[in-house]
C-alpha cells in the first residue's frame, strides 16, 4: 500500500499519544463476508462490487451525508473501541450482534488516508490529512469515558480515520478471534510501501541518468522520464514508476524491468504514440489513469500477480483490441476501460464477463460495457450500474434498464451521444452525478418517484425538451440541467429545498419557471444565459420587475435578458456571479447604485451590446476594484 512521504511521523504521533490500535465496529453476521472478500470495503465499494452487507452499520441518512461530503469510498475506523454510533446502530436494530475489529495503526500512514477531528455532522468538522492537523486531535478525550465528557468534548470523542476504499485482512489484527477460519494468504496482498508521489525535495535530490531521466538516490523509484526519447528502458532494480513519470512523453516503446512492482497514477497518461508495452509479472498495482488516452496502444499484458487496476487506468485507449484479467485481480477501479472497444476475458473470481461486458462475480453490478455496442440489455440480476459503466459508448442507441436496478452510478451514461431515450424504472432510488452528462441526443427521460435528489450535472447537455421532477425530490444539484438548450418546460415540485449553482444555466429556450414555496436556498448563476420568465412563491426570494432577488432585495441573482436598460434597486448590496451572464444582445445600459459592495465573477460576461455602466458620481475607483478590467471603459459617473 502506498504511504505518505513522511509516514513514520504519523505513526509516531499515534504512539506518542498512547494509540496502539484503531477500531471498526460491525455486526458478527458481516464477519464471514469480510473474510471472504479479503478485508473491509467502504459501503460504496461494496455497492460497486456487488458485495451484500448482511447487517449495514450505517443508516440511509449517514450514507446520504457521505455522498454529500464525497466520503462514500472511505472505510471508517475510530480511536476508541466504544464508539457512540455503535450503540446508536445497536439500538436501531441495525447491528444486534456488535463486534469491534482492531485495526493496525499503519492505515493512518497510507497515502490516501484522511481523518476528521470530530463528528462530521458538527459545526467546524472538516476532512484533514496533514501531520499538523493530526497532532491537533484531542487525544486527551480518547482516554476518558464518553459519559464523563461535557457536551463540547463529546464531539471530539467521535474523531475518525478515513481509509480509502479498502482495509486488507492482514491489518485487522483480531480477525481470528471470532471462530471463523481465516485464510493464510488473503486474496488482496500488500507488497510495497514505497510512495509513488514525487515531492519538490525528491526532484531537487534526484540523480539523473545519461538520458535525462530522474531517479531517487537509491534508484528504486523513477521520478521523471526523459523528455524526447521515443524508446527507453527503465533501470534494473527500479521498483516504482512514480506518478506522471512519463506523462505526455513521445514514447513509442518502453521496457520495464521485472523489479518494478507498482506503476503510479498517470504514469503513462497521454502517451499518444506508445504502441508497445510489456508489464512484467512483478507488478501488483496499476495506478489511477496510468495509461489514460494512450491512443496508439493496441494490446497490453496484464501480469499474473496484479491485484489492483486503478480508476480510469486504461480510459480511452481506443486502439485496444483485447484485454485479459488474470485470477489475481481483486480490485478494478471505476471507468478502468471507459471508451474502449476491446474484447475482455477474465479469470478473476471477483469479476465475470457476460455479453462482452464486465460484471461483479455475482452479476449484481455492471462495471463496463464496450464502446462499440449499439444496443444493450442489462441482465435482471443487476442492482447497480457502476460509475462510468457505459460512459463514452457513443454508438449506443438503446439500453434496457431492468426493474432490479436500484442505483445508477456517477458518469454511468456520460457521453452516450447517440442515445435518444431512456426509461429509468421506479425501482431506482439514486442517480449519480454526471450520470447522463452530454447525452446530446437524449430527448426523452423520466425521473423515478423514489429519487430524493438530482445530482450535480446529471443531465448537463442533454436534448430533453421538458422534464417533470416528482414530488419528494429535495435537491437539484449544481449544473443539473446546464446547457439543455432544447429544454422549454420544467415543473419544480413543492418539495424542493435547494437549487444549486448554474442548475439551469445555458437553457436558452426555457420559457417559464416557477420557484415553489419550499425552496430555501438558490445558488448563483441559476438562470445564466437564459431568457425565461420567473415566478416565485418562496418566502426566501422575490421577483421584482422580472429579476430574481433574495427576499430582502439585498442580492440580485438573475437579471432578465430582454431589457435594453436595467436599474438595480438601491437595496442591493451584492450582484451574484453570472447574474446577467449569457449571450445577451439586448442589454445596453445598466445602473448600479452606490449600495453595491460585491460583484460576482462573470456577472456581466456575454453582454455583447453593453455600452455603459452608470454609477454614482465619485465612485469610479470603487467600481473599478469590483469589476473586471474589460468593463472599466464602460463606467460612466452620473
Amino acid at each position: 500500500m502506498k504511504k505518505k512521504s513522511n509516514w513514520q511521523e504519523y505513526i509516531e504521533v499515534l504512539k506518542r499519544n498512547g494509540i496502539t490500535k484503531l477500531y471498526h465496529f460491525t455486526d458478527r453476521d458481516n464477519l464471514e463476508s469480510i473474510i471472504r472478500e479479503g478485508g473491509i470495503y467502504s459501503w460504496a465499494d461494496c455497492r460497486d462490487r456487488g458485495i451484500t452487507i448482511a447487517r449495514p452499520g450505517g443508516s440511509s441518512t449517514s450514507r446520504s451525508l457521505d455522498e454529500r461530503d464525497g466520503l462514500q469510498y472511505y472505510a471508517r475506523v475510530s480511536f476508541v473501541p466504544k464508539h457512540p454510533m455503535m450503540y446508536v446502530a445497536m439500538n436501531d436494530g441495525r447491528i444486534p450482534n456488535a463486534v469491534v475489529l482492531e485495526i493496525d495503526i499503519d492505515v493512518i500512514s497510507w497515502e490516501d488516508s484522511l481523518f476528521v477531528d470530530r463528528n462530521m455532522t458538527k459545526n467546524g468538522a472538516s476532512v484533514k490529512s496533514s501531520l499538523a492537523d493530526l497532532e491537533s486531535l484531542r487525544f486527551d478525550v480518547f482516554r476518558r469515558r464518553y459519559f464523563d465528557l461535557d457536551d463540547n468534548e463529546r464531539k471530539y470523542y467521535q474523531a475518525e480515520v478515513l481509509v480509502k476504499n479498502f482495509i486488507p485482512l492482514k491489518y485487522i489484527t483480531n480477525i481470528g478471534n471470532f471462530g471463523y477460519t481465516v485464510p493464510s494468504a488473503p486474496k488482496y496482498v500488500i507488497k510495497e510501501t514505497l510512495s509513488t508521489k514525487v515531492t519538490k525535495e525528491d526532484l531537487e535530490d534526484a540523480v539523473i541518468d545519461v538520458y535525462g531521466a530522474k531517479y531517487c538516490r537509491d534508484w528504486k523509484r523513477i521520478l521523471k522520464g526523459p523528455k524526447d526519447l521515443k524508446e527507453y528502458r527503465v533501470k534494473d532494480g527500479t521498483k516504482i514508476i512514480c506518478d506522471r513519470a512519463f506523462k505526455n512523453k513521445y514514447l513509442v516503446n518502453i521496457n520495464i524491468p521485472d523489479s518494478v512492482i507498482c506503476i503510479g497514477d498517470e504514469a503513462f497518461s497521454n502517451c499518444k504514440f506508445l504502441a508497445n508495452i510489456q508489464i512484467p509479472d512483478s507488478v501488483t498495482t496499476i495506478g489511477e489513469k496510468a495509461f489514460l488516452e494512450c491512443k496508439s496502444l493496441q494490446s497490453i499484458h496484464i501480469p499474473d500477480n496484479l491485484t489492483t487496476i486503478g480508476d480510469m487506468s486504461f480510459t480511452r485507449c481506443i486502439s485496444f483490441q483485447r484485454i485479459h484479467i488474470p485470477y489475481s485481480v481483486a480490485h478494478i477501479g471505476r471507468g478502468a476501460f471507459e471508451g474502449c472497444e476491446c474484447k475482455i476475458t477474465c479469470e478473476s473470481p471477483n469479476y465475470k464477463v457476460f455479453n462482452d461486458a464486465l460484471f461483479s462475480s455475482d452479476m449484481k453490478a455492471i462495471l463496463f460495457c464496450p464502446s462499440d455496442k449499439v444496443e444493450f440489455d442489462i441482465p435482471s440480476s443487476v442492482k447497480y450500474i457502476g460509475d462510468r459503466a457505459f460512459s463514452g459508448c457513443k454508438r449506443l442507441t438503446s439500453v434496457n434498464i431492468p426493474e432490479s436496478v436500484t442505483n445508477i452510478g456517477d458518469w454511468a451514461f456520460a457521453l452516450c451521444t447517440s442515445i435518444k431515450n431512456i426509461y429509468i424504472p421506479e425501482s431506482v432510488v439514486n442517480v449519480g452525478k454526471n450520470a447522463f452528462f452530454w447525452c446530446s441526443s437524449l430527448k426523452d427521460i423520466n425521473i423515478p418517484c423514489n429519487i430524493k435528489s438530482i445530482g450535480e450535472a446529471t443531465f448537463w447537455g442533454c436534448k430533453i425538451q421538458e422534464i417533470r421532477i416528482p414530488f419528494g425530490v429535495s435537491t437539484i444539484g449544481n449544473y443539473a440541467f446546464s446547457d439543455c438548450n432544447s429544454l422549454k418546460s420544467i415543473q419544480i415540485p413543492n418539495s424542493i429545498v435547494e437549487i444549486g449553482s448554474n442548475a439551469f444555466s445555458g437553457c436558452r429556450n426555457l420559457q417559464n419557471v416557477h420557484i415553489p414555496e419550499s425552496v430555501i436556498n438558490i445558488g448563483d448563476g441559476i438562470f445564466a444565459s437564459c431568457n425565461c420568465k420567473v415566478t416565485c412563491d418562496s418566502p426566501n426570494y422575490k421577483v421584482f420587475k422580472d429579476a430574481l432577488y433574495t427576499a430582502d432585495m439585498s442580492t440580485i441573482l438573475y437579471g432578465p435578458s430582454n431589457k435594453v436598460a436595467f436599474y438595480i434597486p438601491d437595496s442591493v448590496k451584492n450582484i451574484a456571479s453570472k447574474a446577467f451572464w449569457g449571450y445577451n444582445k439586448v442589454l445596453q445600459f445598466i445602473h448600479i447604485p452606490d449600495s453595491v459592495i460585491t460583484i460576482g465573477n462573470d456577472a456581466f460576461n456575454g453582454c455583447i451590446s453593453l455600452q455603459n455602466i452608470y454609477i454614482p458620481k465619485g465612485s469610479c475607483t470603487k467600481f473599478k476594484s469590483l469589476l473586471q478590467n474589460r468593463f472599466h471603459d464602460k463606467l460612466k459617473e452620473l
